[in-house]
């Protein structure tokens, strides 16, 4: 007679990720929602395209809608060499590439390997030197995989179409698909993205992100500090409450985090300290802003990414809240003294609300 321990048997990877799904995707959706998990598919691959192209000046991601159900991207990244494209879409163990860094937010090959289990269709080519080799996958399992010559530039080319087997009833909205294309060109200034005809590039970073959110609503001009590993920018508007978008490594962080925490604690302690200001909410009322940083090896409240966790920015025990306000304080108080005008003008309008 076989015990319980007998009967147990591990799952594979692929077998993993095609039973528990939501485990690593969230929720599943059928594409009229931005969490939807098809968008956290399309960003895993964006993501490490991204990685790839971080250091050039003359990257570029196109992504297409090749029908409602199908998506490409395509990066002129240097390309996976051709020997190790198998290992790349392998369905057991992830790449972790030294040469990309740990600040990244793409998981370099295990996010790929969650698509293709979740896929009815993924297919990846790599061009590099004059090669080019495809390997094409259908419900996780292996199709194709062959060689030949090409005159096409280095870089990745993937496409995949979700399998409604888990997805149901579910389609790309272009709406969606362009605002996520977008987004990413506000947090990768120096790369240029398309989006079908669209060409779409921010090399103002958050800055533009914030003019294109709040168009002629801005009651002064969008402030705006860039450092290293970390970028801010905010106004005021007449709208109620306050908009904060935070990002970690790149990555949007709808339910912020312990920076967009410290972004808030410190830009009220600095207006606080000029003004004498006491309530909180007068400060933050109308508020648009915007933070980026780059965490080492961040972690997350749950697998999709949605809540910034991490209090240390690096192995050296350097706090994110530290980071922070040092970054945010000088900078804001040495603007505000050089720039009276609107130094003056927030004091009007947050006078409004006290």
């Amino acid at each position: 007679m076989k015990t319980n321990c007998e009967n147990n048997r591990k799952l594979s990877l692929l077998e993993h990720i095609q039973i528990r799904p939501t485990m690593y995707i969230g929720r599943l959706g059928d594409g009229t929602q931005l969490d939807d998990g098809i968008y956290i598919l399309l960003k895993e691959v964006i993501n490490n395209a991204v990685d790839e192209l971080e250091r050039r000046t003359d990257g570029q991601i196109e992504v297409k809608l090749l029908n409602e159900h199908r998506i490409s991207i395509r990066d002129n990244g240097n390309g996976i060499p051709l020997d190790k494209l198998t290992q790349y879409v392998t369905i057991e163990e992830p790449i972790f590439d030294g040469t990309i860094g740990n600040k990244s937010i793409g998981l370099h090959g295990y996010g790929i390997k969650i698509l293709i289990g979740l896929s009815s269709h993924f297919e990846v080519s790599s061009y590099n030197k004059g090669k080019a080799r495809t390997i094409i996958f259908q419900n996780g399992l292996l199709k194709e995989d062959t060689t030949n010559s090409t005159n096409e530039r280095d870089g990745l080319y993937v496409s995949f179409e979700p399998s409604d087997k888990f997805f149901k009833g579910f389609r790309f909205h272009e709406d969606i698909v362009g605002n996520l294309t977008r987004e990413y060109s506000y947090l990768n200034n120096r790369l240029s993205f398309r989006f079908g005809d669209i060409s779409i590039e921010s090399p103002n970073g958050l800055a533009d992100m914030l003019n294109d959110n709040v168009k002629n609503e801005a009651i002064y001009p969008i402030i705006h500090f860039v450092g290293h590993d970390i970028e801010v920018a905010f106004t005021h508007t007449y709208r109620s409450g306050e908009t904060i978008f935070s990002y970690v490594n790149k990555h949007y962080t709808p339910l912020g985090g312990t920076h967009q925490e410290a972004f808030v604690k410190y830009l009220v302690q600095t207006m606080r300290s000029i003004y004498g200001w006491k309530k909180k909410d007068a400060i933050l009322y109308g508020l648009v802003a915007a933070i980026s940083i780059r965490v080492e090896d961040p972690y997350f409240d749950s697998s999709t990414k949605v809540k910034l966790s991490a209090t240390e920015m690096n192995a050296n025990g350097d706090s994110i809240d530290d980071y922070v306000g040092r970054f945010l304080v000088k900078h804001l108080l040495d603007y505000l003294y050089s720039h009276t005008d609107i130094l003056n003008i927030i004091k009007a309008t947050i006078n409004e609300y006290r």
